[in-house]
């Protein structure tokens, strides 16, 4: 299921939807009043009893959405002679598709080339492009799969025979062969640490050192198998 919302400074319309695909075609109504621009907020949160439980159980997307402005948009006509005369009045004619105030101006081009000046856009600009200003919290993100699919899906198999053993306190285990020096000086002379190898410990041991000095560092690497006697 999933939540489709439009939004600007505040959430103005929202549409919730349910898809048994990845993808599907989805529609909202865009609300009377909503004007310029605005986001389309897509939340989708991934079925309960999907498999694909090593995937975010939630995605998400924001894209901008522009509303059609043309019902907003003044029809003004202007209208001169071709050809006008120094010294001669100019007549310009204008009309418009709807009771409004107009202001009429006449200017130089070479005065405007200066600047590269442009017609103003009135509804360019109240209806410009605008940060969406709405903050999202949500936690669905942390919603766990079910208990059953995560199971069989993580199952590495192998531990057949760990099944015979009913209970797992009574097991005899050996430690793991780990070892660590702690931090220790290092230059040029040739130091030594011991570690006492376990006498059960059948494999091989990888030797690993990670140095820093200064600007610098190094982390060489070595192998070392070791063999049980038998």
């Amino acid at each position: 299921s999933g939540l489709i919302t439009i939004e600007s400074d505040k959430v103005y319309a929202h549409q919730w939807f349910a898809s048994s695909t990845t993808s599907s075609l989805q529609h909202i109504r865009v609300p009377e009043g909503f004007d310029g621009t605005g986001y389309v907020n897509v939340s989708f949160v991934r079925a309960l009893d999907s498999k694909e439980v090593f995937m975010s159980p939630l995605s998400y997307a924001v894209v901008p959405l522009t509303v059609n402005k043309e019902k907003r948009r003044l029809q003004v006509s202007l209208t001169t002679n071709d050809l006008a005369k120094p010294g001669e009045p100019l007549a310009i004619h204008y009309q418009t598709d709807r009771p409004a105030k107009i202001v009429l101006f006449a200017v130089d081009k070479g005065i405007l080339q200066v600047t590269d000046f442009e017609t103003p856009d009135p509804l360019g600009y109240f209806f410009r492009k605008t940060s969406l200003g709405v903050e999202t919290s949500q936690i669905v993100d942390l919603i766990l799969p079910e208990f059953s699919i995560l199971r069989a899906a993580s199952a590495a198999g192998g531990d057949g025979d760990a099944e015979m053993r009913l209970n797992p306190f009574k097991r005899v285990t050996d430690k793991p062969v780990v070892f660590w020096s702690g931090v220790v000086d290092a230059d040029s002379t040739e130091r030594e640490v011991i570690y006492d190898v376990p006498d059960y410990f059948d494999g091989t041991l990888t030797i690993m050192a990670v140095a820093f000095a200064g600007d610098s560092a190094g982390w060489p690497k070595r192998k070392r198998p070791f063999a049980a006697l038998l």
